[in-house]
């Protein structure tokens, strides 16, 4: 029982949760105006004070304007270091999604909850908002204020001349928006047209704005940087030009995940069935750098096929049931866990517990198919399983306190 609600739990950290009593828990841009030139990329990092509340979960929803800025990365803070499921930004909609949170401890004290990197698209005047629906939660009830405020960011031209440009690309790490396993990064560039470069600099960090020193000649055109740990990185390169001027400065952004998604335990509500009844299946975990990107379940050592939890397993059939559930992360690692139950006859008599959980599994599912969620086609899982998308029924931030306060007397039913 106590995997099962961690599950719920972590699937709640993906939705928007009630609203309780306001406290006076705040997030804030970390300052209120600031300049950014064309080209040059600027951060912005999202400040948390929970005024003396014990903030354990957290979310940040921005919004920013996508003609004028994109994100190039978002950053969780030290103070809420586990990332949360569903953790993305949309450069063409211009909006951050950004949670993390803590088991078994909260935070008190302020700092950076997360730091946001944009590069500037043109000229104009960007503001940066901090949605009055981000949430700030201690024990399961949101402590936050509602009003975050925004940043102001005047961009303008660039005004100086910043030198011809190169090309810089990867054949490892060929996408800049994409997660990775391989830890070994294999830069390659060619120098600007009609410009004869007499040497390069270049720098690897996890800085994006980077002026690079480490010198290379000028015939070399390709560089590997090999045992990367994993986050956000940047490659920096720049030609040296005769009579000691240079190009502009390319930076390129690499994302590496090498380490699979944390432990799932997928759970049913019972370990006994009978014959055509439904189970509900719950599942959850979370990744620490890239991120969950979705999940697969297979039955009986069939095929995986994509799904999200809770997921109801109908028409069971007599035998012992066999389940694996696969989380894959955004750069293809995956994690495994696997649960199982047994189905009995039809005519079978089950115990008064067992009859006791029946009747609570079937409100949960009954609830879960009257919440308006769309319901997607059956699959072709053996036991016809149906993909429910209602979470929200079972999620929200309150499946945190229930938890914990919940603790003892789950364990001792396990």
């Amino acid at each position: 029982m106590r995997n099962r609600l961690l599950a719920i739990l972590i699937g709640s950290l993906l939705l928007p949760t009630p609203s309780w009593a306001l406290g006076g828990a705040v997030f804030a841009p970390g300052v209120s105006t600031a300049a950014a030139t064309v080209g040059e990329r600027f951060s912005v990092d999202i400040l948390l004070d929970p005024h003396g509340e014990k903030i354990d979960t957290a979310r940040a929803l921005v919004t920013f304007p996508p003609d004028l800025i994109r994100v190039d990365s978002v950053t969780l803070g030290t103070l809420l270091s586990r990332q949360s499921p569903g953790n993305s930004f949309d450069n063409a909609a211009g909006t951050i999604s950004e949670g993390g949170f803590l088991l078994g401890s909260s935070v008190q004290s302020g700092g950076t909850f997360a730091t946001i990197t944009f590069n500037p698209l043109k000229a104009g005047t960007a503001k940066i908002s901090i949605g009055g629906s981000s949430k700030l939660i201690a024990n399961g009830e949101e402590k936050g204020t509602g009003a975050y405020g925004e940043e102001t960011v005047t961009i303008s031209e660039t005004s100086v001349d910043v030198g011809p440009a190169i090309a810089l690309s990867s054949l490892s790490h060929p996408s800049q928006d994409a997660w990775y396993k391989s830890n070994a990064f294999v830069a390659d560039w060619s120098g600007p047209d009609k410009q004869t470069v007499t040497g390069w600099l270049t720098a690897f960090d996890q800085s994006p704005t980077t002026d690079p020193t480490e010198k290379l000649s000028a015939k070399i055109l390709t560089k590997t940087v090999d045992k990367i740990s994993d986050g956000t990185w940047y490659f920096h390169l720049k030609g040296v030009l005769a009579g000691a001027t240079y190009t502009k400065t390319a930076h390129y952004r690499v994302q590496v995940d090498a380490t699979p998604p944390n432990v799932i335990a997928p759970t049913t509500a019972r370990i006994r069935y009978l014959e055509g009844e439904s189970a509900l299946l719950t599942f959850g975990t979370t990744d620490e750098t890239s991120g969950i990107d979705h999940y697969e379940v297979s039955m009986d050592n069939g095929a995986y096929e994509p799904a999200t939890s809770p997921m109801v397993l109908k028409e069971l059939k007599v035998g012992d049931a066999f389940v694996q559930v696969k989380a894959i992360d955004r750069a293809g690692n995956a994690t495994f866990g696997k649960t199982g139950f047994r189905v009995y006859a039809e005519d079978t008599v089950l115990s008064s517990e067992d009859l006791a959980a029946r009747d609570k599994e079937k409100g949960e599912i009954d609830a879960l198919s009257k919440s308006g969620s769309p319901q997607p086609s059956p699959t072709s899982i053996t036991t016809k399983a149906i993909v429910i998308s209602g979470l929200a029924v079972l999620a929200g931030a309150g499946i945190l306190a229930a938890m914990r306060r919940k603790k003892r007397k789950s364990i001792s039913k396990k």
